[in-house]
């Protein structure tokens, strides 16, 4: 799976890098996909993909979503639980349902136990 990532201005360690999480820079990225069947996701560093505005987006678009404390960089203090259910919202109000852990497995190729 791709990871795009793009950036909020307080980025990675307070530093912003690469593209704004917009719609535009989102296409940028997949316009260098191009038409590779390669499943991807969308990352918001410094921020969250549901509070930017482009978690829809990405979802139309044929994407999943990172989502986490990994990477976010909100003025709230959520949880990992919260950003999940957050997306997960998303997908229910968008008719998208979530992957179980057996599909996320093995859309990422994990090996079976």
């Amino acid at each position: 799976m791709i990871k795009f990532y793009l950036s909020e201005e307080r980025g990675y360690l307070g530093a912003p890098f690469g593209l704004p999480p917009t719609k535009l820079a989102l296409d940028a990225y997949l316009e260098m996909l191009g038409d590779c069947p390669v499943p991807w996701a969308l990352s918001v560093v410094g921020g969250d993909p549901v509070e930017s505005g482009l978690a829809e987006y990405a979802i139309e678009r044929g994407g999943h979503l990172h989502v986490g404390l990994e990477f976010y960089g909100g003025d709230r203090q959520p949880t990992n639980a919260e950003l999940t259910r957050n997306a997960a919202e998303v997908c229910a109000r968008m008719g998208v349902a979530v992957a179980t852990c057996d599909e996320a497995a093995e859309m990422l190729e994990l090996p079976r136990r």
